[in-house]
Order: structure tokens, then C-alpha cells, then sequence
């Protein structure tokens, strides 16, 4: 309630046992050299402020929590729980493990990480109407992305748990933690309120994401589009879990 009454939101609230350096600042050179097309440019205090990546308190500089989320060195070693676990059950219930995968590093990084393993666990099929083979998963890949970036962006980080995606005969399970800031009714008209306003504009600016609102919304057309069930999502009490079902079962 304190950070919502000075306007703020979690992420860009400061680590106090961390410092400066345990921002990679190399990594913040590559998001501004894509973001502006310059090359070599100086990573200064007042960049670092202006994406919210550093605060300011008591006349000190720690870096935020976004900071650390998104260019962090040891993001594990600071913010423990904002990790991703991916696991493939055997059958439509039960705890068989086929495979497993903790999803590690920058947000980017678990992203990248979480999204192979999903599309490596599930089925494809080959059709040959071109010198080359087109291949097609038995989801959409869209609804994937939109569905794991949203689980990503939005969920609340000050909860101590991971995200955690479930992979079962029948369908694709993506548990977030942290309910919807806004009604689920307003989510499927494409209206939301931002959690992390930090985390939306980076990965906006780089490419990750276009609007905001519009996520579940794709995954709902592009499943529709495939002549498939739709996605459902059930906006628990602290959770939110995006249910996918599997076309091959």
C-alpha cells in the first residue's frame, strides 16, 4: 500500500544488500545500443534512473528490482524464487516426470529457456509443399509466447515462488504467481492495469511485446484460428493459471 500511495510499483523498488556492480552493465549496453541504433554509448547514473534500474534513498544507490531482474549478474543469489520450473509429466494426471528444466538468469534468459523446452516437449508435424519441409506444432506457437511472456511480465515478484510451467498429455499448464491487477472480465477486453511498469516498458522497447492488454487476447485468436478449445484461465487467489489444451490428445 506504501508503494502503491507514492505511485510506485514493486519492481523498481531498491535491493538494499546489493550494490552497483551487480548490474551488468555490458548487458545494459546491448538493450540501449538495439533500443537507439547507436553504437559505444555510455551507460550513465541518469540512463540507469530513467529506465528505473537504480533508487535512490538516503542518500545511497542500490539497484531495483527490475535492475536486477533484467541485467542482474546473480539474479538467483538476490531474488531467489523469480525463476521458472518446467517440467512434462507422463499421462493427464500425477507426478511421472518425463523431463524437467529450472529456467534461470535474466528474465530474457528464462524466457528464451522456458519457451525451447516447451516446444522440444511437444509434437510437431512435417508437410512437404516446397523445396524445403514446413514443419507445424500442434499449438500455436503465438499462443505459447504470449501466454508464457505474460505469465513473466505480470506476475508478482515480491511473492516468493516461482513460475511454473506443466506440460501433461492433454494440455499445457502456466502458473504464475501474483492474481490479475485488474478483473479477469476487463483482461478479455484487452484492458489491464500494469504491475511491473519497470519490466513492460524494457520489454516493450525491446521487442517483446507491442501493447499491453493484448496478450491472452492473441493466444484466445490464435487458438480459435486453428479451430482448437481455447486457452482457459482460472485468476485464483494470489495465482493465475493459463490452462492450454493439446491438440494431439
Amino acid at each position: 500500500l506504501r508503494w502503491q500511495g507514492r505511485g510506485l510499483s514493486f519492481d523498481v523498488t531498491p535491493i538494499y544488500q546489493a550494490c552497483i556492480e551487480d548490474l551488468d552493465r555490458r548487458k545494459i549496453s546491448k538493450f540501449i545500443e538495439k533500443r537507439t541504433g547507436e553504437k559505444e554509448i555510455s551507460i550513465t547514473d541518469e540512463i540507469l534512473k530513467a529506465y528505473k534500474l537504480i533508487a535512490e534513498e538516503h542518500a545511497h544507490t542500490y539497484p531495483s528490482v527490475c535492475g536486477i531482474l533484467l541485467f542482474g549478474k546473480k539474479i538467483d543469489y538476490w531474488l531467489s524464487e523469480a525463476m521458472i520450473i518446467c517440467s512434462h509429466f507422463s499421462g493427464i494426471s500425477g507426478r511421472e516426470v518425463i523431463s524437467t528444466r529450472d529456467c534461470t538468469g535474466t528474465l530474457f534468459e528464462q524466457f528464451a529457456n522456458a519457451y525451447e523446452f516447451i516446444l522440444s516437449q511437444i509434437n510437431k508435424s512435417f508437410t512437404i509443399r516446397k523445396p524445403k519441409r514446413e514443419e507445424k506444432f500442434e499449438i500455436p506457437e503465438i499462443a505459447i509466447r504470449e501466454l508464457l511472456l505474460n505469465a513473466i511480465i505480470h506476475r508478482n515478484y515480491h511473492l516468493r515462488a516461482p513460475i511454473k510451467v506443466a506440460i501433461f498429455q492433454n494440455r499445457i499448464e502456466i502458473f504464475s504467481p501474483g492474481g490479475f491487477p485488474t478483473p479477469f472480465a476487463s483482461v478479455k477486453l484487452g484492458l489491464t492495469d500494469v504491475r511491473n511498469m519497470a519490466i513492460c516498458k524494457i520489454f516493450r522497447e525491446s521487442g517483446y511485446i507491442e501493447k499491453l492488454g493484448t496478450g491472452i487476447l492473441t493466444a484466445f485468436a490464435a487458438y480459435e484460428k486453428w479451430g482448437l478449445p481455447v486457452p482457459s484461465i482460472i485468476d485464483g487467489e494470489n495465482f493465475v493459471k493459463c490452462i492450454m489444451p493439446r491438440d494431439s490428445y
